[in-house]
């Protein structure tokens, strides 16, 4: 592992304090509903900002800051864009959050997503590193 990417790694006594303190909210029944949080709080750590979000072409209004807000709301619609803007380039990623109903494709549930030309894939790096930390070797 390199040490720029091991810097960025959350480690798992900061997680668990993070998901403690959280205001206690279900996530639904879906087994890793903590690792879309974890996504979201990923890419905020990345300088990654929530501007938008879309389900079925209706614009969600909602507190765009409040990670466990988005985190709830893109869960609780049947399908949601989640549109990511690095706050200083500019440069953005589009997430699509679903589940598929399978554990191991819900891992993370972002079925799909933009990505850019001549510019790094950060929603992949991110959706590695959480699958090969909750998979291990099945990641």
């Amino acid at each position: 592992m390199n040490k720029n990417k091991e810097k960025l790694r959350i480690d798992e006594t900061t997680m668990n304090d993070m998901i403690a303190t959280r205001r206690h909210r279900k996530y639904g029944r879906f087994k890793f509903g903590n690792n879309l949080f974890r996504f979201f709080h990923e890419m905020n750590m990345r300088d990654y900002e929530v501007t938008y979000m879309y389900s079925f072409g209706q614009r969600v209004e909602k507190d765009y800051t409040d990670l466990d807000e988005v985190t709830y709301q893109s869960q609780n619609y049947e399908g949601c864009s989640v549109s990511l803007t690095h706050r200083s380039s500019g440069h953005r990623q589009i997430v699509y959050v679903d589940y598929t109903g399978d554990d191991w494709c819900d891992v993370v549930p972002i079925t799909d997503w933009n990505i850019p030309r001549g510019k790094p894939d950060v929603v992949k790096m991110v959706i590695t590193m959480i699958r090969e930390d909750v998979l291990g070797d099945e990641a």
